[in-house]
């Protein structure tokens, strides 16, 4: 279940919000500005200070008659012409890096392009590569001056290499592996070269490592430069914007202002535990996929004789004629059924389960997501364990979308149809639908939604996916309701259950169920208190399951996030038996 090469969803692009969008480098700055971007080095610094402690000491040497010492006053004039002499040589070598570092920092000189995956799976990593070039006839007026300047720093062995700090704005969803900026070297060609004579370009690789660790489309800004003087005496910074023909085919052109995207997708792949596995595996040897059994579908099966409570259309007044006793028609059981998800994205799914380390996790259902995210079993002790300290906490939305995509690829694989709909800041509807594609237009739709601090509102949800559904299906609501809203959530599981067959799946934090049923003993007053006040509120949950279920015939289930995808697999392969 590769996910790193799925088609971009155009549409999804066009209503991204341009927040993340770094200002063009064409820009024009003031004088303040573009004097801001130059900064001498620490070596300059260096001499610099070198210089001021030789002129001080021969400074105090002429206040102080050289301490009273006959040699040391002698040193007093030596010592200021020296002094001099290197000031005057230093301004002269100073002015020369200058204007060779102005010659070879236009950003006209500079070109940059990106190569990575326009979508790819969360948490998995990737490296970005970026390919900067540095053309020294670029058309310009000053393009021979650049062009006599790199075959004089060549002949004289000063600067065969421009030396660069590069920094490159990625998307706020990716996290970097290794630190920035990077420096690289790059070789200056020049017209007396064998290679590229006519160009005079040459071009730099520079990739670096990246982990996904949030959802959501963003885009790359533009990638900043600091180029070295051939002394190393000054550097300057510039602003490099990405090549627009660069940027994936697949993109829209209207987008193409925004610069480059990346979209990070769910992933569901590693949630595939050993027990799933099993289970689903069970299900489809069992005939669950293909199911012929008589009911009241549509597809013809078998004829047989008359029992007490066939309907009168099913009677075959032809074959019972040439028989001479009636005989009634059996049909195939409609087993490809629809499946819709109604997935909650208001305040409630929020909540973030803090984990002190990677163990805390549920081990029968995130081990192999840990091998699958570390690729190697030596790497997890260090890479994911690195990453995890940094990326400790996970809303309910991201685990719970993670286990709906889980649900909707089983479901497919059911031949059953699948349809999605979000509510609670957050309007999503794709309608229900089978086939290759299903996967992926789920992954394109769901990428940039985001758990909103908006309060749910169940029945406005419920009536709006009555309207949306004439098909008869089975719907898994998927929240995180609070005792405030039993009342409207189940109004709202009413309204479904009178046309459709409904689950609730309503979750539970961690932290609380670690309370409720784990090892620790309250021993203090405070930890009784909260104890006792946690044993309320799980009580009261159960008693709105049980109203909900005795009032509308749903299946209700409480679970955490972490076993969800378990629970819900279990639920839906319950009801296709």
């Amino acid at each position: 279940m590769s996910l790193a090469s799925t088609t971009p969803n155009t549409l999804a692009t066009e209503s991204l919000s341009k927040k993340s969008v770094a200002p063009l480098p064409s820009a024009k700055l003031k004088w303040r500005q573009r004097f801001g971007h130059w900064q001498p080095s620490s070596r300059l610094v260096k001499i610099i200070l070198v210089w001021w402690l030789v002129l001080t000491i021969a400074t105090a040497l002429d206040l102080t008659n050289g301490f009273g010492v006959a040699g040391l006053a002698a040193l007093t004039t030596p010592l200021f012409t020296l002094c001099f002499m290197v000031l005057a040589g230093l301004a002269i070598v100073c002015v020369l890096d200058v204007i060779c570092l102005l010659a070879l920092s236009q950003v006209a000189n500079y070109t940059l392009q990106r190569s990575y995956p326009n979508n790819v799976p969360i948490y998995h990593e990737l490296e970005i590569t970026a390919y900067l070039s540095f053309i020294a006839n670029n058309g310009e007026q000053s393009a021979g001056m650049t062009q006599r300047l790199i075959s004089l720093l060549r002949k004289l062995g000063v600067a065969k290499k421009l030396t660069l700090d590069f920094y490159d704005e990625y998307p706020d969803q990716l996290s970097p592996l290794e630190p920035m900026p990077i420096r690289v070297q790059l070789p200056l060609a020049s017209s007396n070269d064998n290679t590229e004579q006519e160009t005079d370009i040459t071009t730099l690789k520079i990739a670096y490592p990246v982990l996904p660790t949030v959802r959501g489309t963003g885009y790359f800004g533009v990638a900043h430069l600091r180029v070295w003087s051939p002394l190393k005496l000054f550097r300057r910074s510039l602003a490099i914007s990405a090549d627009p023909a660069s940027t994936s085919p697949n993109s829209d052109p209207k987008s193409s202002d925004q610069g480059q995207y990346l979209r990070v997708l769910a992933d569901f792949s590693g949630l595939m535990s050993n027990q799933l596995s099993a289970i689903f595996e069970k299900s489809v040897q069992a005939g669950v996929q293909a199911m012929m059994q008589q009911g009241h579908g549509s597809d013809f099966l078998k004829l047989r004789e008359y029992s007490a409570g066939d309907a009168i259309r099913q009677i075959d007044w032809k074959a019972s004629a040439r028989l001479r006793r009636m005989m009634s028609k059996a049909y195939e059981d409609d087993n490809d059924q629809n499946v819709v998800l109604l997935l909650d994205c208001g305040e409630q799914m929020r909540h973030q389960d803090h984990y002190e380390n990677a163990s805390d996790i549920d081990a029968d259902l995130h081990t192999d997501i840990i091998a699958t995210h570390t690729g190697q079993a030596s790497k997890a002790d260090a890479g994911f364990a690195q990453s995890f300290s940094h990326h400790s906490q996970a809303n309910y939305f991201d685990k719970v979308l993670n286990a709906v995509l889980l649900l909707a690829y089983i479901a497919n694989k059911q031949n059953d149809k699948v349809g999605l709909m979000t509510f609670g800041g957050t309007d999503v509807y794709l309608p229900p639908t089978k086939g290759v594609a299903l996967i992926r237009n789920m992954l394109n739709e769901t990428a940039d939604i985001k758990p909103s601090m908006q309060t749910s509102d169940y029945l406005l949800a419920a009536q709006q996916l009555n309207k949306r559904l004439k098909k008869r299906s089975v719907i898994v609501l998927i929240t995180n309701t609070r005792a405030e809203a039993s009342q409207e959530l189940l109004q709202a599981v009413q309204l479904l259950a009178r046309k459709h067959k409904v689950v609730f799946a309503n979750l539970m934090e961690q932290t609380l169920v670690e309370r409720l049923h784990g090892e620790s003993i309250p021993h203090a007053l405070d930890d009784a208190l909260l104890y006792h006040a946690l044993v309320d509120y799980e009580q009261g949950r159960q008693q709105l399951h049980a109203q909900i279920s005795q009032q509308t015939g749903a299946l209700c289930l409480q679970t955490t996030a972490n076993k969800l995808p378990l629970t819900l697999t279990q639920a839906y392969l319950s009801l296709k038996k």
